[in-house]
């Protein structure tokens, strides 16, 4: 291991938990005429003088390669016009479906750490309900989020929140990834480097310039190297890719 990073810690247990296409699954559950058509979460520009930005789209919608953030001008050119369809976001009621999910969190434990309405970090190391395993909290939780609100959700569970999201990414949608300690350097160095969260499009094409397209290729750099051309991200990049977090999860709100 490199000199220069830190002691790793693989005592953890981690889920990282992330719903399917969240807006759209609301919206085809509370529609389902809906679910077969590319749905896509924004303004028409048909109707807003080309302006809209995605801020979601269902798996129909995604085969046609339309993505969040995209502008929604462009979505429109790359689906056929008699299967797409916009619908303006709801954010009452996606904060409202993402307060029951959360609930459902808080029975397994406090330490619940949430990113956006569709995503959170639970630390299940100690947790409320007992001797189970991470898998197993994992598993009831999916399957209690789709029971009591009809939605899919995708999980990862690893020792750290890295890779936890990593794995929850991994097998979209309704995945189940555990990745184990053992296991890391190898699932990261199979990895492009587009799907390392954090690495955002400028470092990666100065990665690329580098000759650096895969996590095999970034484990083979040398940490004082990244730090030089990276600064404090590069730290941040040599440790993700020896798949090493010891970044907590931090509880961001108190339960009600």
């Amino acid at each position: 291991m490199d000199r220069l990073l830190p002691k790793n810690d693989t005592s953890r247990k981690i889920i990282h938990l992330d719903m399917d296409a969240f807006y759209a699954s609301v919206e085809m559950r509370d529609n389902p005429s809906l679910a077969n058509k590319a749905l896509i979460i924004g303004q028409d520009p048909r109707l807003n003088n080309g302006h809209g930005v995605v801020a979601t789209a269902n798996y129909v919608a995604r085969k046609f390669g339309v993505h969040s953030a995209m502008s929604t001008m462009k979505a429109l050119k790359l689906v056929p016009e008699s299967e797409v369809v916009f619908l303006k976001p709801n954010f009452e009621k996606y904060r409202s479906v993402s307060s029951q999910i959360h609930e459902l969190m808080y029975e397994m434990t406090d330490q619940v750490e949430s990113v956006a309405l569709d995503e959170a970090y639970l630390d299940v190391t100690q947790n409320k309900l007992g001797a189970y395993s991470a898998l197993e909290l994992a598993i009831r939780l999916q399957k209690k989020i789709f029971k009591e609100v009809h939605l899919n959700s995708s999980f990862g569970i690893s020792y750290n929140k890295f890779l936890a999201k990593m794995g929850s990414e991994y097998a979209k949608p309704f995945g189940r990834t555990v990745i184990l300690p053992n296991e890391a350097k190898i699932f990261l160095s199979q990895r492009k480097i587009s799907d390392f969260p954090g690495i955002g499009e400028r470092t990666q094409q100065q990665l690329k310039e580098l000759g650096v397209k895969n996590g095999s290729d970034l484990q083979k750099l040398d940490t004082e190297f990244l730090i030089k051309k990276f600064k404090k991200m590069g730290y941040v990049i040599a440790q993700h890719a020896h798949g090493i977090d010891l970044n907590p999860v931090v509880k961001k709100r108190k339960r009600k």
